[in-house]
């Protein structure tokens, strides 16, 4: 069922970026298509009718800490319904082994 706006009623679709930089996504998340390739599939379910949004999690320190703006000016730009933003939270001792590599 579509809405007013031409929505489909009760469906989210959401895509998951922890960086826009492809270089640094095969790093953190080797299997995933690259946030490029996530981002056009966005727009295309958008374009079909579905609700979507972004999430920005994790917000991962020193690495893609300072892309925030432009992630969101990016999500505003494709359309987007909703973006959720999060920080990385790390336990004491996995916080201690990803500092240190800084």
């Amino acid at each position: 069922m579509r809405s007013q706006r031409g929505r489909i009623n009760g469906v989210l679709i959401t895509f998951s970026l922890s960086t826009l930089r492809d270089v640094i996504a095969r790093v953190f998340e080797p299997p995933a298509s690259p946030p490029k390739e996530r981002l056009m599939a966005l727009v295309r379910a958008r374009d079909e009718g579905f609700q979507v949004g972004i999430v920005f999690i994790p917000i991962l320190p020193h690495v893609s800490d300072g892309e925030l703006e432009e992630t969101v000016r990016i999500a505003k730009d494709c359309g987007v319904d909703y973006v959720h933003v999060a920080p990385l939270t790390l336990d004491v001792g996995v916080r201690e082994k990803y500092f240190k590599g800084y």
